[in-house]
């Protein structure tokens, strides 16, 4: 398709791209996801009534600006690798380009892994690490970074009939290219609950 975007006397028009692919055989999965459309700082922030048609601004430069975004996603999965074993690697990445402030245009890439074991029917164990890069590439004075992430929880599928949950201990590191990065730690529950499949 194509997405087309109008402000003042100006109109944008870029190509609108939606593809999913997977494959499975037997254990293990792949699967493929690239998209672009064109977008606007606003992030459809509710501003807009019913009698009152403005809508919100990007904070950092106080107007709408215009940008496309393009990502694309690779997941290989293998379900068991080992007895009560999960595996995944994945690999990603973004880009915002802007059309009034180049200079806020961005870049990331992440290589992620997470894996999981079952201990028994009730109790079971998931890890993930994911390294990033993230870097304004119209803009040379930019203070680029590396960010690596690593969490741990405890999974119990059977503490609610249909629910899961979990108790997770992680940590955040950011390393800047100019200055000092920063460390820091998080600790959290998860609850999920499916309501209906068929």
């Amino acid at each position: 398709g194509a997405n087309t975007i109008e402000r003042d006397n100006e109109s944008f028009t870029s190509p609108l791209i939606r593809l999913n692919w997977q494959y499975q055989s037997g254990w293990q999965a792949v699967s493929l996801s690239l998209a672009q459309w064109l977008s606007d700082t606003s992030q459809g922030s509710e501003n807009s009534g019913e009698f009152d048609p403005s809508v919100g601004v990007d904070g950092r430069v106080q107007v709408v600006d215009q940008f496309k975004r393009r990502e694309f996603m690779l997941n290989w999965r293998h379900d068991n690798p080992c007895d009560g074993c999960s595996l995944v690697v994945r690999f990603g990445g973004q880009e915002e380009t802007y059309n009034l402030f180049q200079e806020l245009s961005t870049r990331e890439f992440n290589l992620g892994v997470s894996g999981g074991y079952q201990f028994t029917s009730s109790v079971g164990l998931r890890a993930s690490s994911s390294v990033a890069t993230f870097s304004y590439f119209e803009d040379e004075t930019a203070n680029d970074y590396t960010q690596t992430r690593l969490d741990v929880a405890l999974v119990f599928p059977k503490l609610v009939r249909d629910g899961l949950f979990e108790v997770f201990v992680g940590g955040v590191e950011r390393d800047f290219e100019v200055g000092p990065g920063y460390t820091s730690g998080f600790a959290g529950v998860r609850f999920q609950y499916l309501f209906y499949s068929h």
